[in-house]
């Protein structure tokens, strides 16, 4: 199955089965719209609502969720899974923290992520390491290592880019960012 979101801020995700082009079910819960998800090998779908300042981990076989809240007066803006138990997310406090499926809070999280006053606006894992990508709508790209078991985050890289970070992806060889004038 392919996981699609609607874009009407009904605040459900949608799935989609490819191979028989046909849709499956709605997935509720949040209660502002999807702002970003992302999916990795197993039936499982972790997203993020905006103002609802929550992240939930659906398992789509087991027909379960898991709810994290570790933002108590801020939007959550991405996620992105680094591994089957870990993903990331960023946020408009200018926080990456990083999570485990069998953790409520984060394991770890840099305040200040990226330049004072800006937030952050997108995020990208290297599957299957202990490193990601976030950027900024101050401009700034940056990658970062998890290390002692995800329990810390270094900034090994940094690039300065002209706008606002609105997505990125990655694969073993590059970083592509998309950039606007606004997010």
């Amino acid at each position: 199955a392919v996981v699609s979101t609607q874009s009407t801020g009904d605040r459900t995700i949608n799935l989609w089965n490819c191979d028989e082009m046909a849709y499956v079910e709605s997935l509720y819960g949040h209660q502002d719209h999807v702002t970003c998800l992302d999916s990795f090998l197993q039936e499982r779908v972790v997203s993020v609502g905006g103002r609802d300042r929550s992240l939930r981990l659906w398992k789509v076989a087991e027909e379960s969720q898991l709810v994290f809240n570790g933002h108590k007066t801020t939007v959550l803006d991405c996620v992105a899974m680094l591994n089957e138990e870990h993903f990331v997310t960023g946020s408009q406090d200018n926080v990456v923290a990083v999570w485990h499926v069998k953790k409520k809070k984060p394991v770890a999280s840099q305040r200040g992520a990226h330049s004072p006053g800006s937030w952050v606006t997108a995020v990208a894992a290297f599957r299957n390491t202990e490193c990601f990508v976030s950027g900024s709508n101050g401009g700034r790209v940056k990658v970062w290592a998890c290390a002692e078991n995800y329990l810390s985050l270094a900034c090994i890289l940094e690039v300065e880019v002209r706008g606002t970070v609105n997505g990125i992806c990655v694969d073993r060889e590059r970083i592509v960012c998309a950039v606007g004038r606004e997010h």
